[in-house]
């Protein structure tokens, strides 16, 4: 059976202008090669994840990303790795960036653009960073995409790490299972001691 792989390598690149900065991604190499495997049935979706998997260890991206998509008629995989500074997620896949706006609420509450950016060429948009200077006044930011528009209020621009999160949720459970084993165990003791007390009167 026949798989097509494609290839998507995207560099971080920063743009804008004297009112807003933010990081993009120029596509810098798109590359695509047939694989031959034998597959059927409900194995076909397992081929296509190892050789996504496969190619992403051969082209390891650095400080970059690179996706991998493999396809099988009527069948579409794809998977991604990399990483670069980022501070938000500006949309939840990679995009290609149309506008990014400013507004303002004015006193009946509808909204009222500040300012507009346009980049001047074609860039993606996917995690990175937006900065804002503190002299502009403005209540929200809308990132226009070829998909949809999305909303980015100010307490969004800078996103706590996630992997802070794992940590303390982690240290949660430990703590929660020993209480557990503590609490049974004096559970047990006092049952112990009642019979006890239950047989010496007994006598």
């Amino acid at each position: 059976m026949k798989f097509i792989v494609k290839l998507n390598q995207l560099n971080p690149v920063e743009t804008g202008d004297e009112f807003l900065k933010l990081r993009v991604y120029n596509l810098v190499n798109e590359d695509w090669f047939e694989v031959e495997q034998d597959a059927s049935g409900s194995r076909i979706m397992d081929r296509m994840l190892e050789i996504a998997q496969n190619t992403i260890v051969k082209h390891k991206p650095e400080n970059n990303y690179l996706f991998v998509t493999v396809e099988s008629p009527g069948l579409l995989l794809t998977i991604g790795e990399g990483e670069a500074t980022s501070e938000t997620v500006i949309s939840p896949k990679p995009t290609t960036l149309k506008a990014v706006r400013l507004y303002k609420l004015d006193s009946e509450g509808k909204p009222v653009l500040v300012h507009e950016y346009k980049p001047p060429g074609e860039v993606f948009v996917y995690d990175g960073f937006l900065s804002i200077p503190a002299t502009m006044n403005y209540d929200f930011v809308v990132v226009e995409t070829s998909e949809d528009s999305r909303p980015i209020f100010p307490s969004e621009i800078v996103l706590p790490p996630v992997k802070e999160l794992v940590k303390t949720e982690r240290k949660k459970r430990k703590s929660a299972r020993r209480r557990a084993r503590k609490a049974s165990s004096s559970v047990k003791k006092q049952r112990k001691k009642k019979t006890r007390k239950k047989r010496a009167r007994r006598r």
